[in-house]
């Protein structure tokens, strides 16, 4: 008992001597590890301080070898960073702000007969018209379409060409004001802003919207649009501000070869477009929509008078059920200057056109039956429409007849299947004529097969 009493007491002072030597040892150590710490801060000081003068030195040199301030460099790279949707490289490399785009567009192709005397059935190369939309920022965007019709400007076809229709920037400062400059698709009517191929029913486009509004009808100008909501509606307008007609206006084309006023106008006053539409909150079938359109200007060389231009519009479309309904009547007139020839000259020419108008009437049937939905290629809103249309057109308001398309009237009949919303397929048959004296007034009927999509 003894000896394990020794043992013990030896082990206990062993590890008292241990504890004490351990303790003594500490305030040392501490000591230590606090003068390495002090001397690695030091260290990275030091190497802050040099690396602050390597890059003072690297944009020094970058000065001297280009003339480039250094500030500048950081202020376009800042813009640049800033940008949403990043930049490009253009030609040398040069940076150049990019945007968020959607590229889109519509195609027509289709099969016409005519009995317009020298006409033969041909299959007609329409229209391939890329459409581009930009997202510049939150509040400013760019449209644009390109219209490339009968295989472009320099090909085979004697009309082919290749332009463009509108190219517009856009400021959306509220939804009341959106500001918008450049060549814009004029505010007249309902077809003009509606032109489409693959958007309408039938393949010939309304008489009125070719030789009264000649759709697509764009002029570089300023403008303004915007929607104001009311308990009874929603009222929308768009102005315009253009260069306006040229003082082409003939019997025969009507307003289409006025167009053209795109690099200089022919005189110092300027025509304003407008169109007011108002959509009631509650009407009395699906949908209805109601317009009226004016246009105010003046016509030819400013030396020549008083060519005053004025235009009135109305068009509405509306719903319900199966049922859509579109109407639109046009009309311009000139207030010509005094000593201008009369409509009528003595050797039985025709003198300048002092008025014209126009209107179409239509009517559609639209089936959705499922059984459509089982057909090939057709998707879930495939639909079978059945058209009548009512279209007639008056390109020189004091002459009955004075050319082939004056005081045309015509019926046309049509059916389109859409397999996809996107997609049509359109058959029709137009039965026209005019007063015109002879066979081109009397014989105007016109079969088309047409094909049309966006893509």
């Amino acid at each position: 008992m003894q000896s394990v009493g020794v043992r013990r007491g030896r082990w206990f002072g062993a590890a008292a001597l241990a504890l004490a030597l351990v303790l003594s040892a500490t305030p040392a150590l501490a000591d230590d590890r606090d003068e390495k710490i002090e001397a690695l801060e030091h260290q990275v000081r030091e190497f802050r301080e040099e690396q602050e003068r390597m890059r003072a030195e690297i944009d020094a040199l970058r000065e001297r070898a280009d003339g480039r301030p250094a500030a500048l460099e950081a202020a376009v790279a800042e813009v640049i960073a800033g940008m949403e949707s990043g930049s490009y490289a253009g030609p040398a490399g040069v940076r150049r702000p990019g945007a968020k785009i959607v590229l889109g567009g519509y195609f027509s192709t289709r099969y016409v007969s005519s009995q317009l005397p020298g006409k033969k059935s041909s299959f007609v190369d329409m229209r391939l018209v890329p459409q581009i939309h930009a997202d510049i920022s939150r509040n400013i965007h760019f449209d644009s379409e390109i219209e490339i019709e009968h295989a472009g400007s320099g090909g085979p076809a004697e009309d082919g060409e290749i332009v463009v229709e509108y190219a517009e920037l856009s400021f959306d400062l509220d939804p009341r004001f959106t500001l918008k400059a450049g060549t814009m698709l004029i505010p007249f009517g309902h077809f003009n802003l509606n032109h489409d191929d693959p958007m309408n029913e039938l393949s010939e486009r309304p008489r009125v919207a070719r030789f009264v509004v000649p759709s697509a009808f764009g002029v570089p100008g300023v403008g303004a649009e915007g929607v104001f909501e009311t308990d009874s509606g929603m009222l929308s307008y768009y102005l315009a501000l253009t260069n306006g007609f040229r003082d082409e206006f003939d019997s025969e084309t009507g307003t289409r070869d006025a167009r053209g006023l795109f690099e200089e106008d022919d005189n110092h006053d300027k025509t304003a477009f407008a169109r007011v539409a108002f959509v009631p909150t509650e009407p009395l079938i699906d949908a209805l929509s109601v317009a009226i359109s004016g246009a105010m200007g003046r016509l030819g060389d400013s030396g020549r008078g008083s060519d005053r231009l004025r235009g009135f519009g109305i068009d509405a479309q509306g719903k319900h059920g199966p049922w859509e309904a579109m109407f639109e009547y046009d009309s311009f007139s000139i207030d010509r200057a005094s000593g201008t020839p009369p409509p009528v000259l003595p050797n039985g020419d025709l003198g300048p056109v002092r008025g014209l108008s126009g209107y179409y009437a239509q009517l559609l049937y639209r089936l959705d039956a499922p059984w459509l939905s089982d057909l090939p290629i057709a998707e879930d809103n495939a639909t079978l429409a059945f058209v009548l249309r009512r279209d007639s057109v008056d390109l020189n308001d004091r002459v009955r007849g004075a050319a082939p398309q004056d005081d045309e009237t015509a019926w046309t009949i049509g059916i389109n299947y859409r397999p996809t919303a996107k997609t049509v397929v359109k058959i029709e048959y137009r039965f026209a004529e005019s007063p015109f004296d002879g066979k081109e007034g009397r014989d105007r009927d016109f079969f088309a097969l047409e094909f049309a999509t966006y893509f």
